[in-house]
């Protein structure tokens, strides 16, 4: 009837559940890191749903071998392409970026 129980301190804490580590929603984890080596901030991962960060990581992911792809054209070129021939040639539409633009603004006329 001593204070010494039998058993180690490590085999009593898991009869009684503690020391155990919790298990880790493991997609959640693979999704973090997944974002994170494509580029993404942790905040931006935690503040964009499950749809928009698959999206993202593409995009990212597009971009870097875009620009891998265009590094080493660029390298084995013997002469170098002008400016405005690689640039992206989009104009956004005038219609389309004021209909945007008066939709925002309402937007915030209305928060007021």
């Amino acid at each position: 009837m001593g204070v010494f129980r039998p058993g180690s301190i490590a085999e009593r804490a898991d009869r009684r559940g503690e020391g155990r580590k919790k298990k880790q929603s493991t997609w959640a984890v693979a999704a973090f890191r997944s974002a994170v080596s494509q580029g993404l901030s942790p905040s931006e991962f935690w503040n964009l749903t499950p749809y928009l960060t698959r999206h993202a990581i593409v995009a990212l992911a597009d971009y870097q071998a875009t620009g891998a792809w265009l590094t080493a054209n660029f390298t084995r070129a013997k002469k170098m392409p002008e400016l405005k021939q690689i640039l992206s040639k989009q104009t956004p539409d005038k219609a389309e970026v004021s209909k945007s633009l008066k939709a925002a603004m309402m937007q915030i006329g209305k928060r007021k």
